[in-house]
C-alpha cells in the first residue's frame, strides 16, 4: 500500500456526528469512509462522475430539486382546488388513456400503410 500519511479536517461537531452515526448504519468508520472515497477518485475517470455528483455543493444540486419540489406542490394545490370544488377528474374526463391512444395511433399506421 506504501506509505501512509495522516491529514486532518474541521467538521461541525453535529455535522459530525449525524455523519458518524450515518456511516456506521452501513458498517464504515469515519477512517473507511474516507479510505473509499479517495480510492474511487484515484481511478481517474471510473465512476469519477458519481464521486463529483456525491461531492457537488446541495447548491449546485438544488435549482432540479427545486423545480420538482415545485412541480409537486403545483400538483397537490390542483388536487386540492378540484377536491374543495367537488369535481373527480377520473370521473369527468373524457381522455383516452395512453394505452388506447398508442393502439389508436398504431391502427391509425397501419391503415396509412394499407395493411388494415
Amino acid at each position: 500500500m506504501g506509505t501512509t500519511v495522516q491529514f486532518n479536517t474541521r467538521l461541525d461537531r453535529d455535522l459530525k456526528a449525524s455523519g458518524d452515526a450515518a456511516l456506521s448504519l452501513i458498517g464504515l468508520n469515519p477512517t473507511q469512509a474516507v479510505r473509499a472515497l479517495w480510492e474511487k477518485a484515484a481511478r481517474r475517470g471510473e465512476d469519477l462522475e458519481q464521486v463529483a455528483q456525491l461531492l457537488a455543493p446541495a447548491t449546485d444540486q438544488a435549482p432540479q430539486a427545486k423545480a420538482a419540489d415545485v412541480v409537486q406542490q403545483g400538483w397537490a394545490l390542483m388536487d386540492a382546488a378540484y377536491e374543495s370544488l367537488g369535481i373527480d377528474l377520473a370521473a369527468t374526463s373524457d381522455f383516452p388513456d395512453d394505452d388506447e391512444m398508442l393502439e389508436e395511433a398504431l391502427y391509425e399506421r397501419m391503415v396509412q400503410r394499407e395493411l388494415a
